[in-house]
């Protein structure tokens, strides 16, 4: 794992490099239902986090067909407002993707961190553990939050053990 370089500027404190978290959306159809509250919630979360420190977030959200992301964004009004744009579409879950997608981005610079959030999980949980388990190798953690009670994603999102 990379070690933080620390710079110091003439005489002021030292300055850490800025940190980079994919924030993963599970905006299929099913979470409608819920999804106005929880966009508030992220949104007064992204503006609240946005002043304390130096991170720049990534949006990756899918539903429908599609699985995509935002640039990396450091103003927590910016991502407010791009999370408010995402709307719910009926399709499978993509939780693959969006492992998929943060290596990706790992191995471009370093990501500190994933979070996701979702209320299901439909694809092959052997696969999605292979990839998990790459992330962890890096030394990426994954913070999971499931709504809901599916089974299949309780099962998924829990820890070992």
């Amino acid at each position: 794992m990379t070690q933080p370089v620390i710079h110091t500027h003439h005489g002021q404190s030292p300055a850490l490099p800025r940190g980079r978290l994919i924030f993963g959306l599970d905006a299929t159809a099913s979470r409608e239902p819920t999804w106005a509250i929880a966009r508030e919630l992220q949104a007064k979360m992204f503006r609240e986090a946005a002043p304390i420190g130096r991170l720049d977030v990534q949006l990756v959200f899918y539903g429908g067909d599609s699985c995509r992301h935002t640039k990396w964004l450091s103003s927590g009004d910016e991502l407010a407002q791009r999370m408010g744009k995402i709307a719910c579409d009926a399709g499978g879950t993509q939780i693959g993707r969006v492992l998929d997608h943060v290596l990706r981005e790992h191995t471009t610079a370093p990501v500190q961190a994933v979070t996701f959030i979702g209320d299901a999980m439909e694809e092959e949980l052997d696969e999605l553990a292979a990839k998990a388990i790459k992330l962890g190798a890096a030394g990426v953690p994954i913070f999971l939050f499931q709504e809901g009670r599916d089974a299949a994603a309780r099962k998924a999102f829990r820890l070992p053990g």
